[in-house]
């Protein structure tokens, strides 16, 4: 009998340490950004297209999810010898962060002229001695992950106000219900020679567009601001360049 219950003890006891790894991080426990209510003449602006920069996207795995808190180098922009040096570091970034994966997203280029906190100061971390804002974190699940499809919309957290100047162009991609997506930023991950004088004529590049999407660059007679105030939604096309919801 002591015997049978030594057995059930060790099954319930193991039972319990698989569950409990299997939780994985706990949200509670996740080092979201803190944001704060930004002062008058505090939110730090930077300005005029193509401003370059890389993001490292930091993943804390919930069950079948990743919570992830994305680094940009806007403050300290790396160098391509920084980049390639933090790439080949990974474990090193997971044992200072406590993360269970790390994301590189770069390099990249802004495509409009004037990025600025809303209402909302984006707090500051380091990643290995580089400095970096924290803008804004999402959730993706272990299949997202693995299966990181353009043309997917995607909801993150973030308090930012792109500002696109008159007489230049902004770049959408069309939903088939007529929802646009206004480009944010151009990635050279899938092509390092992608420029800002390519996006005009990028339409006829997109090969896996899905049926009813399309691509249409607009050239603006007037300032246009597009807002995300806490959630918006973002889309990738097949080039990994971001397109942000556009704010009616």
């Amino acid at each position: 009998m002591k015997k049978v219950t030594i057995i059930i003890v060790v099954l319930i006891s193991g039972i319990i340490a698989f569950l409990y790894w299997s939780r994985g991080t706990p949200e509670s426990e996740v080092p979201y950004p803190d944001f704060k209510t930004a002062k008058k003449g505090e939110s730090k602006g930077y300005e005029k297209r193509p401003i370059p920069y890389h993001e490292i996207f930091l993943g804390w795995r919930n069950w079948t999810d990743y919570h992830f808190v994305i680094y940009n180098d806007l403050n300290d922009v790396v160098t391509p010898a920084e980049w390639s040096d933090l790439k080949a570091r990974v474990e090193e970034i997971k044992e200072n962060s406590g993360c269970d994966i790390v994301v590189f997203n770069g390099p990249r280029f802004w495509v409009l002229d004037k990025i600025e906190s809303n209402k909302k100061t984006s707090p500051l971390g380091s990643i290995l001695g580089h400095e970096m804002l924290i803008p804004a974190f999402f959730s993706l699940t272990i299949k997202q992950i693995k299966d990181r499809r353009p043309y997917h919309p995607l909801t993150i957290n973030r308090n930012t106000k792109y500002t696109y100047f008159a007489n230049d162009y902004i770049y959408k991609l069309i939903a088939p219900d007529g929802t646009e997506y206004i480009m944010q930023a151009a990635s050279q991950e899938i092509d390092p020679n992608m420029q800002l004088k390519d996006l005009v004529n990028l339409g006829s590049r997109l090969k896996n567009l899905p049926e009813g999407w399309r691509y249409e660059p607009e050239f603006i007679k007037e300032e246009f601001i597009n807002i995300s105030d806490g959630n918006t939604r973002i889309v990738q096309d097949e080039f990994r360049n971001t397109y942000q919801i556009r704010k009616k």
